[in-house]
Order: structure tokens, then C-alpha cells, then sequence
């Protein structure tokens, strides 16, 4: 079977409920091989990485499909023509407004008075960090330092390919990995989708992935 349409089955799998995401994931992964052989290797990385964002996109915009108070999570896209959105959630360059990176976002919508619409978290979906952390810790700082954004969440979505958020039997930092202790401390969630991720290794900050639809539940808008 082609290996693209053999994800895209896993894919609708994982978004009917009929798969655990992060064993269907790990099912994803281990496709590589044969992605590779059909393939041009080098596309992998974009190809699953854009895969994975929009898997986090569906499952969250299918938790919030009857949610209360206008909540909703809308792609990059869609904030970016929401001119509302747009202006609340963009960082003031001097005379610039540059749009942060952000995959997805959770917002809360006003109808009858869009401009009481509010962004409540933005998402940032990572299937390995690399030097990756400082840029959602970066935004997460720029937020903070402005009167309109410094209320919004940021989160990290991974599947840690790289094992960043594992704490192992000994080692610097308790052991934890440099990534792990500054996106703990700077961000306001990490969750992890993987079989592989350990409930012993969750902290206040760090967590597993099925624990994202009702952590978020309880998020409310300034």
C-alpha cells in the first residue's frame, strides 16, 4: 500500500476515536521506511510534521465542538484573516505587527460584540524540538511584555521524538534534559503524545497528551 494513503487511514483512525493517538502515531513512525522507499526521504520531516498538526487540530477542534462560551481552536489561517484575532494576538515591532508563530489557537468568540472575542492559548506543535524550544519560549516572553497579549497561554504539543521530556535514572538536572527544564519553567503547558512517555515522568508543566481536552476545558478568557 502507498505509505501516504496507509497514514491518511491512520490519520482517520486516531480522529474517529477508533485509535489511541499516541499508539497510532508510533504506527505513523514506523512507516518511515517504506515512506522512504516510495518516497524522497527528505521530504519525511515536513510531510509528518504538517500530518501531526493537523491531527492536534482535529482532536481538539472535535472536543470543543460543543463547548460553552464561544470556545473553539481555529488554524493559523483562520486568525490571521480574523482581523480581530489578527490585532490581539500580533506583537508590536515599533510601527510593525508581526504574527507569532503559532499552529493552532484557542479563542474564545464574542458574536454579537467581536471585539470582546478573545485568544486564550495558542499551540505550537512539535514532533522533535531540536533548538526548536527557544522559539515558543521567545513568544511566550514577548507576550508577557505586552498589555493586550500577556494573558495568552502558550502551549507545546509534541511527540518527543528525540525523548526531550523522559527524566532518566540520573544525570544533570535530576535528570532532565536542558529542553525539558527551560520549556518547564518558561512555558505555561507541555503535553506529550507517545506511548513511550511515563505517567511518573509528568510534572505541573509537563504532561501526557490526554490530559490536553480537559486541561483546556478549564481555560478562561481574561
Amino acid at each position: 500500500m502507498d505509505a501516504k494513503q496507509e497514514i491518511q487511514e491512520i490519520i482517520d483512525q486516531i480522529i474517529e476515536g477508533k485509535v489511541d493517538p499516541g499508539a497510532g502515531w508510533a504506527n505513523i513512525r514506523s512507516l518511515k521506511d517504506t515512506y522512504y522507499k516510495q518516497y524522497n526521504s527528505q521530504s519525511w520531516n515536513s510531510f509528518v510534521g504538517k500530518r501531526f498538526e493537523f491531527i492536534i487540530y482535529a482532536i481538539l477542534a472535535k472536543s470543543l465542538s460543543n463547548a460553552p462560551n464561544g470556545m473553539k481552536v481555529l488554524k493559523e489561517q483562520e486568525l490571521k484573516e480574523d482581523e480581530v484575532l489578527f490585532r490581539k494576538l500580533a506583537v508590536q515591532y515599533g510601527d510593525h505587527l508581526i504574527f507569532p508563530d503559532a499552529d493552532s489557537a484557542l479563542v474564545s468568540i464574542n458574536h454579537e460584540n467581536p471585539w470582546q472575542s478573545e485568544v486564550i492559548a495558542i499551540f505550537s506543535c512539535k514532533t522533535s524540538l531540536r533548538e526548536r524550544i527557544a522559539q515558543s519560549c521567545y513568544w511566550k516572553l514577548k507576550f508577557l511584555a505586552g498589555n493586550v497579549t500577556k494573558q495568552i497561554k502558550v502551549l507545546l504539543i509534541t511527540s518527543d521524538n528525540d525523548s526531550d521530556f523522559m527524566i532518566k535514572a540520573s544525570g544533570k538536572h535530576h535528570g532532565k534534559s536542558r529542553n525539558r527544564v527551560i520549556a518547564e519553567h518558561e512555558l505555561d503547558g507541555v503535553y506529550v503524545l507517545g506511548k513511550s512517555f511515563k505517567p511518573e515522568w509528568e510534572s505541573e508543566n509537563v504532561r501526557r497528551f490526554d490530559r490536553l481536552c480537559g486541561d483546556i476545558s478549564h481555560f478562561k478568557s481574561k
